[in-house]
C-alpha cells in the first residue's frame, strides 16, 4: 500500500534511519526521472543509456540525502539536469549533441520501458505500462507511482473526475492483464499484482466481487 506521508516527512524519516521511507521516496519519483532522460536523450546516440543516468541520479540522492535543503523532487531533478548537462558536454563535438531546450519536466512525453537497474518489480510494471495507450498510462503513473489524488489528476489533465476514475478502472485492468501475460518469474509476478491491488481506487468494487 502506498505510504501516505509527504516527501518532506519521508525525507526526515529516511535521514533518521527509516529505510522504508527512502525506498518510498525513490519509488515515487523514479518514473518521472526515467521519462526525463528517455525523452531528452532519445536522439543523442546509441551509447546513451537513460537507465544508467537514472540509477546514477538516485545513487547521488542516496549518498547526499543529508544535504537536501529544498523539496526532494526539486533536488532529484536538479541532480538529473546536472547529469544531463554533463552528458551533453561529454558529447560536444561528436555531432550527436542534443539541445537542452527540451529539458522541461512537464513536456516529457516518452513513456519508460525500464526502470532503475535492479528494481525488478518496477521494471516489470514499466514494461507493462509501455504497451498501454497514453491516456491510461498518464493517469496510472500519477495515481500509483506519484500517489496523486484523483481530483488533482483531473485538474492537471483538464478532464472530469469521472473520466479519471474510468481510465483508472480500465487502465488497472489492462495493466493487470499485461502483467499476467508477461514471462516474469511467478514470485515476482505475484508481488507486482499484490502491489497493484493494494491501492484501491475510490468506487472500485472489491477484487473478489
Amino acid at each position: 500500500m502506498a505510504d501516505p506521508r509527504d516527501d518532506s516527512t519521508l525525507l526526515h524519516a529516511w535521514r533518521d534511519g527509516d529505510a522504508h521511507a527512502g525506498n518510498e521516496l525513490l519509488r515515487r519519483h523514479f518514473v518521472a526521472v526515467y521519462r526525463f532522460f528517455s525523452a531528452n536523450l532519445s536522439q543523442a546516440g546509441r551509447d546513451v543509456d537513460p537507465e544508467d543516468l537514472t540509477q546514477r541520479t538516485f545513487e547521488a540522492c542516496i549518498t547526499r540525502r543529508d544535504a537536501v535543503q529544498t523539496d526532494f523532487r526539486a533536488y532529484v531533478f536538479g541532480v538529473a539536469r546536472r547529469l544531463l548537462y554533463l552528458e551533453w558536454k561529454r558529447r560536444k563535438g561528436t555531432g550527436d549533441v542534443v539541445s537542452p531546450s527540451a529539458a522541461d519536466i512537464r513536456d516529457v512525453r516518452t513513456s519508460p520501458s525500464v526502470a532503475v537497474a535492479r528494481l525488478d518489480e518496477q521494471k516489470l510494471f514499466l514494461k507493462a505500462l509501455e504497451g498501454l495507450p497514453a491516456e491510461f498510462r498518464s493517469v496510472l503513473e500519477r495515481f500509483y507511482w506519484e500517489d496523486r489524488p484523483i481530483a488533482e489528476i483531473a485538474d492537471e489533465l483538464g478532464i472530469a473526475l469521472g473520466t479519471v476514475k474510468s481510465r483508472l478502472f480500465r487502465g488497472k485492468a489492462m495493466l493487470r492483464d499485461a502483467l499476467m501475460n508477461s514471462k516474469a518469474p511467478p514470485a515476482l509476478l505475484q508481488s507486482a499484482v499484490l502491489r497493484l491491488e493494494a491501492r484501491v481506487i475510490e468506487g472500485e468494487p472489491p477484487a473478489d466481487a
